[in-house]
């Protein structure tokens, strides 16, 4: 892309997110490729780009009564998993997992999930904290997110933890996401160790999302009681 420097003169630069290990927030960086020098965001574009894109991947809590969202449909035990929820919040009113049926019949094989929201208010960014049980069932370093427009995500979509969790998420440049949409497919494939008598979950433990990173919804797993049953 180009960008103007402080003289005016128009330089060739590229981007690139850095990752801030303390709130786990992503900001974009621009590096020109003239004298290779990085600077802030300093180009309108840049700016908008990073403002846009800016979401923290920790549980954020949302202002005022979204602060302690309900679901109205009484929950079920944990073993009683289910693929809607329908929640109370201000950005949010109903979360799914779109298929049919999550089946794998050995190890290698592809297990997919697509995320859809009902009822979204001003949304621009969002985050899905996943728990995969047994660990050993998955190939985490296989996991991938892909965000649907107009949400996008970096690289892989997916940060793994060393708790046995996946986290996804994506934002907007600066759009706000209204009514009913796709939020993205998380897809991963099934550990050498998984084989058709094998009987795994993945469990959504949160949901976050809203316009801006102090401004969320924040569902715990308690809240949603939803995810998928392999086999």
């Amino acid at each position: 892309m180009l960008v103007t420097r402080g003289d005016g003169a128009y330089v060739s630069a590229s981007i690139f997110p850095v990752i801030n290990r303390t709130d786990r927030s992503i900001s974009l960086v621009v590096k020109t490729m003239d004298t290779g020098s990085t600077t802030g965001m300093r180009s309108y574009a840049a700016l908008l780009i990073a403002v846009a894109c800016s979401f923290s991947c920790g549980h954020v809590e949302s202002n005022g009564a979204a602060q302690d969202p309900t679901v109205r449909e009484a929950g079920k035990g944990e073993d009683d998993l289910r693929q809607v929820a329908a929640l109370s919040g201000r950005y949010i009113g109903e979360i799914s997992i779109v298929g049919d049926e999550w089946r794998a019949a050995g190890p290698g094989r592809e297990v997919s999930l697509t995320f859809h929201a009902g009822q979204l208010s001003h949304v621009r960014q969002f985050e899905i904290v996943l728990e995969l049980f047994p660990a050993d069932a998955f190939n985490f370093a296989s996991a991938t997110f892909a965000a649907l427009p107009p949400f996008s995500t970096f690289g892989s979509g997916v940060d793994t933890t060393e708790d046995h969790q996946i986290r996804a998420g994506g934002a907007t440049f600066g759009v706000d996401v209204n009514g009913d949409h796709a939020l993205g497919t998380l897809r991963l494939m099934t550990s050498d160790l998984f084989h058709s008598e094998t009987a795994a979950q993945i469990r959504v433990r949160l949901l976050s999302l809203g316009p801006r990173s102090d401004q969320r919804d924040s569902f715990p797993a308690d809240q949603l009681n939803i995810g998928v049953r392999v086999n």
